[in-house]
């Protein structure tokens, strides 16, 4: 299979922007301003009471995807 150069390096800047907004919310220390702590907001995991409909929704939504991703890039989307 070759690889399109322009979506490669759409993809390599997608994948630095990203983990350049990462850093900087690391380096600042605020609570709420990571990808795991914007997660855990919408799904739930440190909300204390009832959980909604959309933290429901949420969590089945991320964990079909996550079991869909995994097998699906260890053997090559068979």
């Amino acid at each position: 299979m070759k690889l399109n150069k322009k979506y490669t390096w759409a993809w390599i800047a997608w994948i630095l922007g990203f983990l350049g907004l990462e850093y900087m919310a690391l380096r600042n220390k605020k609570p709420g301003d990571t990808l795991s702590e914007h997660v855990w907001k919408v799904i739930g995991t440190k909300h204390q009471g009832t959980k909604t409909a959309l933290m429901w929704t949420a969590r089945v939504g991320l964990g079909i995807l996550v079991a869909w991703l995994i097998p699906h890039f260890f053997t090559a989307g068979i």
